[in-house]
């Protein structure tokens, strides 16, 4: 079986030594297609020629295949998350630090708070009225503790205030 890359890498270290660390797509004789993995090196004589190779070659289809499937679940779920114009999404941790939120979040901490998060920043640092700090961070407290609870609050300054509906939920 014909495998050009992995044939130019040992032509490669065959003549410059070195080392190499490669994945590549073949073709089975039963027309499936694998992925493998290959790593070589060489030894150098006492003249500083190379006078042997090894390395070693594994098939890594399966892992490439559930990597694959997991970038498609994450490009389905984050089209599905930022599709809901509506509809503000955002995870924190334990720390109140941004994993995640979705554009209408970032819309709203701007037009509410003049700021735009970024993912690790703590979601208080934005919050300017003492008042939602404390509310914001006792419905989080609650879902912390594993708590799913839903409230009805109400953001912002005085003349620019909007009410949200907020599903607090843990994530385990």
């Amino acid at each position: 079986e014909e495998w050009p890359i992995l044939d130019e890498a040992v032509t490669r270290l065959s003549a410059e030594g070195g080392s190499f660390d490669i994945e590549f797509r073949i073709e089975r004789p039963d027309n499936t297609i694998a992925w493998m993995h290959a790593i070589g090196n060489t030894i150098r004589n006492e003249k500083g020629h190379v006078s042997k190779l090894f390395g070693t070659a594994q098939d890594v289809t399966h892992r490439k295949l559930t990597e694959e499937k997991v970038v498609q679940s994450k490009i389905l779920l984050e089209s599905s998350i930022e599709s809901q114009k509506d509809m503000i999404i955002l995870s924190l941790d334990t720390e109140y630090r941004y994993l995640f939120f979705n554009k209408t979040h970032a819309e709203s901490m701007a037009q509410i708070y003049a700021s735009v998060p970024q993912v690790g920043d703590c979601i208080f640092d934005f919050m300017k009225g003492e008042d939602d700090i404390k509310i914001v961070k006792a419905h989080y407290d609650r879902a912390l503790v594993g708590e799913s609870h839903t409230a009805i609050e109400e953001y912002g300054e005085e003349g620019s205030c909007i009410y949200y509906e907020i599903r607090y939920n843990p994530i385990y």
